[in-house]
């Protein structure tokens, strides 16, 4: 009934590479703080609030990605409408709101363009995963009643 495509099997191998470059990149954060420190024109003191905020969004990037694997999962399975996929855009969508929040206080704090420009992206990100998320349970409600019928 149900066939991968290409796209998909490319898009899961994107994620994966993703998920574990994410893991590498946050392991170096703390060889890249001199990398920041010069940078920015910050000292040690000054500069760990960058660091604290580059490690909380990589970790819950890291966070978002897992779940989209998780997703994957059941696509690649044939069977991507089932209450799962539903908790995990739930989550991807809190963890958009988290991350535009925390780069909000930022901007507020630090402007700069490119971190307003995050704001939005996750801003919309969220919002898109909440439609998505509805639109999943009402397709899992349509799938569950046609289950019923004979």
């Amino acid at each position: 009934m149900y066939k991968n495509s290409l796209v998909h099997r490319i898009a899961k191998i994107t994620v994966d590479i993703l998920f574990f470059g994410g893991i590498g990149f946050l392991l170096c954060v703390p060889l890249w703080r001199k990398i920041v420190m010069d940078a920015y024109g910050l000292d040690v003191i000054s500069s760990l609030p960058l660091i604290i905020l580059i490690v909380l969004a990589g970790l819950l990037t890291l966070y978002i990605l897992f779940n989209l694997k998780r997703m994957y999962k059941t696509l690649l399975g044939a069977n991507p409408f089932v209450w799962e996929n539903v908790k995990s855009l739930r989550k991807i969508a809190v963890a958009c709101a988290l991350i535009a929040l925390m780069f909000l206080i930022r901007a507020v704090v630090f402007f700069s363009v490119g971190t307003v420009l995050i704001v939005i992206i996750f801003s919309v990100g969220c919002l898109f995963c909440l439609t998505l998320k509805d639109l999943f349970k009402q397709a899992i409600a349509y799938k569950e009643e046609n289950e019923w019928t004979v």
